[in-house]
């Protein structure tokens, strides 16, 4: 057996019991339909890890940006993100899948873009680390996270969006807030 068969399977029963807390709070905390969403193994999520990181440049060296690829980096008081009604993913990205801190032992979450849609906040307050959002094309990806309250400032919800369509419905959702 390959060492990294070892260590998928490895990760993979590791993994067993933090899944089964993960798909808990998923259908009891954030109210996801069951039948809406599931995790993918733990190859196949190493695979799309692999996948998008030759797809999209490093969050922190925009400047070797991938030719056609759009990138933006914005931040938004939380509260005011909270309040807008406004998609989070193209609706154009018919499946998306979500990776956790936690998917290298989980696997990634598989799920349509307009269940993610709806359900994004709740996912945020049980994953308060953030997690990376990519559709199944990988023609967009889009990092969410928290950055905690510091003296004076409010929480602020940070993100980052490659993909021309992806950075055109981020820019529409900061929008929406602002105006709100």
């Amino acid at each position: 057996m390959s060492s990294s068969r070892l260590d998928v399977l490895k990760r993979t029963s590791a993994g067993r019991a933090l899944r089964a807390e993960w798909e808990a709070r998923l259908t009891a905390v954030v109210g996801m339909p069951r039948d809406s969403w599931r995790f993918l193994d733990i190859a196949a999520t190493d695979q799309l890890r692999e996948r998008c990181e030759a797809a999209f440049p490093a969050r922190r060296s925009p400047d070797e940006a991938v030719p056609g690829r759009d990138f933006a980096e914005l931040q938004i008081e939380l509260g005011l993100a909270a309040k807008v009604d406004k998609p989070l993913v193209p609706s154009s990205a018919h499946g998306v899948f979500v990776l956790f801190l936690d998917s290298d032992k989980i696997g990634a979450l598989s799920l349509p873009a307009r269940t993610l849609n709806q359900y994004w906040k709740p996912v945020l307050r049980v994953e308060r680390d953030g997690f990376v959002i990519v559709d199944d094309a990988l023609l967009g990806k889009l990092v969410v996270q928290v950055i905690a309250r510091t003296a004076g400032r409010f929480e602020m919800l940070d993100m980052a969006a490659w993909g021309e369509t992806w950075v055109s419905t981020i820019n529409q959702f900061v929008d929406a807030a602002a105006s709100s």
